[in-house]
């Protein structure tokens, strides 16, 4: 059996086997970090097309010159048709689902230094998205320990998490 979703494509389940339904969970497991993913890259690419004003491969000249949020460097301009996109760098964000991969967008100005923006999709330095912070939260709220969080997260993201500066750094933002 073949499923095509988008550019996904689910195989290999034996519809006649007694474990089929886990089978079915476990490729919907495999495949949702991969779509959020998707959709989190295209949303900080949609940032940067408002921020430059401009869609990839338009040149700047066709795009009225105005003051952006972002800022270089190197001679502090703002002015976005003074930018340009400068590629990805990749990094990775803890969800409910699993780690997802993301792609950030960089930017650079026409002197040839970097453009800082602080993307509103994923801020800088997050190492956990919005899910997994309300779940830690949530777990708070109920009473639990950092410990038993901690664990919790762990068996949750499939990774281990740092007790003393990821757990504990998220009350002090949330209070």
């Amino acid at each position: 059996m073949i499923v095509h979703l988008g550019k996904i494509i689910l195989q290999g389940i034996d519809q006649g086997s007694a474990n089929f339904a886990q089978q079915v969970l476990n490729n919907i497991q495999g495949i949702v970090p991969g779509l959020i993913g998707q959709v989190l890259n295209a949303y900080l690419d949609e940032e940067v097309n408002r921020l430059l004003g401009r869609l990839p491969y338009r040149r700047r000249r066709h795009t009225r010159s105005q003051e952006s949020l972002g800022q270089c460097s190197k001679c502090h301009s703002r002015e976005r048709q003074k930018f340009r996109r400068d590629g990805h760098y990749h990094r990775h964000l803890a969800t409910n689902y699993g780690v997802v991969r993301i792609a950030v967008p960089q930017m650079e100005c026409e002197c040839g230094g970097k453009v800082h923006y602080e993307f509103k999709t994923v801020s800088k330095r997050q190492r956990f998205w919005v899910d997994a912070q309300m779940f830690v939260q949530q777990e708070y709220a109920d009473g639990q320990s950092y410990r038993q969080i901690k664990s919790k997260l762990d068996r949750r993201l499939g990774t281990s998490v740092g007790l003393r500066g990821d757990v504990r750094l998220q009350f002090a933002f949330s209070a």
